[in-house]
């Protein structure tokens, strides 16, 4: 193993990677190294690479490599593979249910060549391409070989790619050599690796988004409503807000423009990013999230729409029964109206008859036309002031109301109507009264005989009351 040996990085965005360095003792032959890291991301038990700790013991027998882990690691020329000690050492973390983000693991390596390895010579880069591409995408010796691979020359003697599973960085020794050729594998070997980290983490973080999205969506129908029911926090807006929350959090916290002061570190990043396709799936996550949740309010608002139709609908049948009752209101208010003309021409023909009896002020012709004709006088007064014909005919159409702002002048009008039906009343009564006192008054025998009463017909011995006959 090599320093810094076994890191476990965890991120708050729910990502996390486990990092084991290892150095490799020099060798001049490329495909054992293309066939190592490939063995080394394997997680297949017959292809996987078999670590082994030392036996030094030769009394001792080392232990069988098909035996149960617990007797294999920490003892004394113990078989193990790479996804085992992973799972030993991940452990503690099971009871936070993680789970692995890949069914492989990915290669970070780094391959020191002499100082006759100029990467811009065309002859160089021809040869060692096979070698660059295969490391990057983890392929195993003998295999055809990928012809194309996310990669850029950062120097001369420093030449990058990038795979969905691998890393691959050659550096070659300057010409003449430099004491900085010794730094220079430890160098790319660690500070290069922390883009890649970074990168891997939000790789990491945006699959499981993505994952929680894609379960949120396809909880639909009973499932849905089962979890809402069993958690209110299990609701689809919810779980979208959680989500949205989330993404919001990683935007601002773990997505970075640049993670260097120093250009090539930063081309570098950009490189991983591209390679690893993390704005990809970046923007796959945000417009999962914008559709879902303009999906969300769809539903929202066509539910909200179904309400108000129904809502609508209750209005409706109230305005209806409104109109019903505002109609029935209006018919008996309409016989009110009859009736007070009726009670008018009644009333106004009585107080003639009333006036006219008690004094015997007009001739008998005149009272007996006053009496025939003052119930069809006060009535059509009171018709046309009280207008009942027109009370009826907004009744058959009650849609047909005066707006809101004109109940004031609507008020008006009518009171301007009762004062001119008094006004036309009184006028009538005082015409009459003219008329009967100037034109038709009494016979001055009749006058004075009703002025003498009945005290001056007993004076004179004779009945004063009309019942046909004379008694002296």
């Amino acid at each position: 193993m090599a320093a810094p040996g076994i890191e476990l990085f965890l991120s708050p965005h729910g990502a996390g990677v486990l990092s084991v360095a290892f150095a490799l003792n020099e060798t001049a032959d490329p495909g054992v190294l293309q066939d190592l890291n490939y063995r080394l991301s394997q997680t297949r038990p017959f292809t996987a690479w078999r670590f082994r700790t030392p036996h030094g013991d030769p009394n001792r027998r080392p232990p069988a490599d098909d035996a149960p882990l617990a007797q294999r690691l920490g003892y004394s020329g113990g078989a193990f593979q790479l996804s085992e000690w992973a799972g030993f050492l991940l452990g503690p973390l099971g009871e936070l249910g993680y789970q692995p983000m890949q069914d492989q693991f990915s290669v970070y390596c780094v391959t020191r060549f002499g100082p006759a390895a100029d990467f811009t010579d065309p002859a160089v880069s021809a040869s060692l391409r096979p070698y660059l591409n295969a490391l990057a995408h983890v392929e195993e010796a003998g295999h055809a070989g990928s012809l194309k691979v996310t990669q850029q020359v950062l120097n001369p003697r420093h030449w990058a790619a990038i795979g969905s599973l691998g890393a691959a960085h050659l550096v070659a020794d300057q010409d003449p050599p430099r004491p900085f050729d010794e730094q220079r594998l430890p160098t790319v070997l660690h500070k290069y690796f922390i883009p890649y980290l970074v990168s891997l983490l939000q790789r990491a973080a945006l699959q499981r988004l993505l994952g929680e999205a894609r379960a949120a969506l396809a909880a639909t129908g009973d499932e849905a409503q089962r979890a809402a029911q069993a958690s209110p926090a299990a609701a689809l807006p919810e779980r979208l807000r959680t989500l949205n929350g989330q993404a919001l959090a990683f935007t601002v916290n773990g997505c970075f423009t640049e993670v260097s002061s120093r250009e090539v570190l930063n081309q570098y990043y950009d490189l991983v990013q591209t390679g690893l396709r993390v704005a990809d799936s970046f923007g796959t996550l945000q417009r999962a999230l914008r559709d879902a949740e303009a999906m969300d309010n769809d539903r929202y608002q066509g539910s909200a729409l179904t309400e108000l139709g129904t809502l609508a609908g209750d209005l409706k049948k109230l305005l209806e029964e409104a109109a019903k009752s505002a109609r029935l209101v209006a018919h008996v208010q309409s016989k009110v109206e009859w009736l007070e003309v009726f009670f008018v021409s009644y009333y106004f023909t009585a107080l003639m008859y009333y006036v006219n009896h008690g004094g015997a002020h007009f001739s008998n012709q005149y009272s007996f036309w006053s009496l025939v004709l003052a119930p069809a006088v006060s009535g059509a007064i009171a018709f046309f002031g009280l207008k009942p014909h027109k009370l009826r005919g907004q009744t058959e159409h009650p849609t047909e109301t005066a707006p809101a702002g004109d109940s004031t002048a609507a008020g008006q009008a009518h009171s301007g109507h009762a004062w001119g039906f008094l006004v036309a009343l009184v006028a009538a009564f005082v015409v009459w009264l003219f008329v009967g006192l100037n034109f038709f008054p009494a016979d001055q025998g009749r006058g004075q005989h009703a002025a003498q009463g009945p005290t001056a017909a007993l004076r004179t011995g004779c009945s004063p009351y009309p019942c046909g006959h004379r008694v002296c």
